[in-house]
């Protein structure tokens, strides 16, 4: 991941919150810049829905709802997962 012009200062793993799946949906990699490069799944998608914003698991087929954190960054953070009509807080 790391060449000469890209130094990584950090990075951030997000994971399907259905305890019973925990797929990996995205890696971000925060670089020195103040860049993001994403990797993960080439079919997974931001969906936003009446102001909500959430990516529907690939394996289990659960809704993570998300908000962004941050200042210059911004994290992602899976706040619950919706799982065949029934949410789960967490």
């Amino acid at each position: 991941m790391e060449s000469n012009s890209e130094k990584i200062i950090g990075f951030q793993r997000l994971l399907c919150k259905n305890p019973e799946c925990h797929y990996l949906l995205k890696t971000f990699y925060f670089l020195e810049n103040w860049q993001i490069k994403t990797y993960g799944s080439t079919d997974l998608e931001l969906i936003i829905n009446n102001g909500t914003r959430y990516y529907l698991c690939p394996a289990c087929k659960a809704k993570n709802y998300i908000v962004l954190e941050g200042e210059r960054i911004f994290l992602e953070k899976i706040i619950n997962f919706e799982l065949r009509n029934r949410r789960c807080i967490n």
